[in-house]
């Protein structure tokens, strides 16, 4: 399977979990193209807090992206204020050629998994409208400087439900 994987990463945590996660899915055979995503300008924390709370799009260096030649389509990154860091949306802007491709996605977060109510409705919302089919459950980690507090027993069952 040919897979486009793109993430953002503040603190390493997505990074981390991104480069797991290509390692898992080449061991499987797949293809992978990995596109990260960067802001002009990486928000500090308090400002990272308030742009995620108002999902503000954010300048970014990457162009355009044609997804229409992948099977699958994951992004993944962090969790900034209870919300999804509105890179997510902000790249999805970039993103041609979704239509009926198959999407899943990881998050990197401090809060305790669960808490954060409205995160995967949010995400979900957004990777529909692009017109993605979200395949498997998302993959939430709960990290702290590169350290794994909770989650890290479900990568390999993301694997395995995207992969299929």
């Amino acid at each position: 399977m040919k897979i486009c994987l793109a993430y953002a990463s503040r603190t390493g945590n997505s990074e981390l979990i991104a480069n797991q996660l290509i390692s898992k899915l080449e061991m499987s055979g797949n293809s992978i193209d990995v596109i990260k995503i960067e802001p002009e300008t990486m928000p500090r924390f308090f400002g990272a807090g308030a742009k995620s709370m108002k999902q503000e799009e954010m300048k970014l260096k990457n162009t355009e992206v044609d997804i229409g030649q992948y099977d699958l389509f994951i992004i993944g990154g962090p969790v900034w204020a209870g919300r999804p860091s509105p890179l997510f949306a902000s790249f999805l802007e970039l993103v041609k050629n979704a239509e009926g491709k198959k999407a899943a996605y990881f998050v990197t977060q401090i809060t305790p998994i669960g808490k954060n109510k409205e995160m995967p409705g949010v995400m979900k919302n957004n990777l529909n409208k692009k017109g993605f089919d979200i395949v498997g459950e998302p993959l939430i980690l709960r990290m702290k400087k590169g350290e794994f507090l909770d989650g890290e027993e479900n990568i390999d069952d993301f694997v395995k439900a995207i992969g299929e």
